[in-house]
């Protein structure tokens, strides 16, 4: 029996996966009037991204129920480290402020010329 109920979740799973895969392939080819062909290679990138940042999002909650209190972690790590981290910005000269924030706008656009 639960093969058969992981068999139909997976099923499940998949099927709204690609349903929001068609959803979006349609909608984004219809409101950009783009080319089938680039309308997969935007839709593959916004799926991964929403991947990525699922991702993320759960590596935050596990370090974070790691810093409660596991044996062998200092709990105040995370805390210092979350004072430290506003500062490391406001230390930067604004010259590197800049040349950071150019480095990602042009990555940026480098990707968004791979993409489109």
């Amino acid at each position: 029996m639960p093969v058969e109920t992981f068999h139909l979740l997976a099923w499940g799973v998949i099927h709204v996966y690609e349903l929001l895969e068609f959803i979006l392939d349609e909608m984004i080819h219809h409101v950009f009037e783009t080319s089938r062909h680039t309308t997969q290679l935007i839709v593959f990138y916004l799926m991964l991204g929403v991947f990525l940042y699922g991702l993320y999002r759960l590596a935050r909650l596990l370090r974070f129920f790691n810093s409660k209190g596991s044996p062998g972690f200092p709990v105040g790590a995370c805390a210092a480290y979350e004072e430290k981290a506003p500062l490391v910005w406001t230390l930067w000269l604004l010259d590197k402020r800049i040349r950071m924030l150019c480095g990602f706008t042009f990555g940026g656009a480098c990707l968004a010329l791979l993409v489109f």
